[in-house]
């Protein structure tokens, strides 16, 4: 019996601690994003455009979910979550053209792409394509055509 009684403090013990640890994590990620909300907004834009790329799926959409509780209340959050979801958009056209296409062809589509976007649009796809550039050696070649350009 005395055993079935440490057994099971021991169960909540290394309950509690994981639970401690979880709301540590939750709470210092809370952290990270209330200052970047208050960054001011080129700076918000700026820490968006290298951290987004590196986020795996999980991190990205949890990144997503924090900045759209606070994105009705703050303009820079608003502002933030939508550029994120463009560097979403931009990851997956980019890796798209990297994939399918020619070096020719797919320098061709992403200046013509690029000619079509929004500047915001633009800054995202720009800053998916360097991102990428640095890990591919074709994107590295079109980032670097279009940077010629």
């Amino acid at each position: 019996m005395a055993n079935d009684w440490k057994s099971f403090f021991t169960s909540v013990a290394q309950v509690g601690f994981l639970v401690g640890v979880g709301y540590m994590e939750h709470s210092a990620r809370e952290n990270q994003i209330d200052q970047l909300v208050r960054l001011p907004l080129e700076r918000g834009i700026q820490t968006v455009i290298q951290s987004v790329p590196q986020m795996d799926n999980d991190g990205c959409l949890d990144f997503q979910r924090r900045l759209a509780t606070r994105a009705p209340y703050n303009q820079n959050a608003n502002a933030l979550l939508a550029l994120t979801k463009l560097m979403v958009q931009a990851e997956n056209q980019v890796i798209q053209i990297v994939k399918q296409y020619q070096l020719n062809d797919a320098i061709q589509i992403c200046a013509t792409l690029l000619q079509q976007k929004q500047q915001i649009e633009q800054i995202a796809f720009v800053a998916y394509l360097q991102y990428l550039s640095q890990r591919d050696l074709k994107a590295q070649a079109i980032f670097g055509a279009l940077v010629r350009r």
